[in-house]
């Protein structure tokens, strides 16, 4: 999301069909976007855009696997050229078995 000229976040809970409660944290920007390659690596460990040295490339996988332990997800949406938007979707309270 380099050369990003506007950022928005916001939080608000929504209920699914299911009845869940959800919290959504999202952040969008219009800088350049990632091409749709890029957008489908971008939470691998190790990958990154980034010269070497300049970056692991942990920081969205390590997110990913924190939030997906927590019965969440990571949505991003992007167009190259246009907008960038990760969405990280957590539920609310715990769940019974």
């Amino acid at each position: 999301m380099c050369g990003a000229s506007f950022f928005t976040a916001f939080l608000f809970s929504k209920r699914n069909v299911t009845s869940d409660i959800q919290e959504i944290f999202s952040r969008y920007d219009h800088g350049i976007g990632m091409p749709a390659k890029i957008k489908d690596k971008a939470i691998k460990p190790f990958f990154t855009t980034k010269p070497h040295g300049k970056g692991t490339g942990l920081g969205l996988s390590i997110s990913h696997k924190i939030i997906k332990n927590h019965g969440g997800k990571i949505v991003i949406d992007s167009i190259e050229g246009k907008f960038t938007k990760v969405a990280l979707i957590l539920p609310v309270g715990l769940k019974t078995m």
